[in-house]
């Protein structure tokens, strides 16, 4: 996996194809990023995963939930000891 976003992951990100509107976006949300000699926008994607909840700000990756234990939980199902 790349240490920075690819060009199809800023779009995805941003809902923007020109480079432009993707600058804007960052910049009105706080999104530090660098242009390349080339103009290609760089992104790392620990800063992807931090402002996304992916991981947590001491780089410690989240669990992901038991999907079927919440819904049995909210359902009433599954006892809480």
């Amino acid at each position: 996996m790349s240490t920075f976003l690819s060009e199809d992951e800023l779009c995805e990100l941003t809902d923007a194809v020109h480079k432009s509107k993707q600058i804007e976006w960052l910049a009105t949300r706080g999104w530090p990023f660098e242009q390349s000699c080339l103009g290609k926008i760089k992104v790392l994607r620990s800063t992807m995963e931090v402002k996304m909840g992916v991981v947590s700000m001491s780089g410690r990756r989240k669990s992901v939930p038991d999907a079927n234990a919440l819904r049995e939980m909210m359902n009433g199902t599954k006892k809480t000891a």
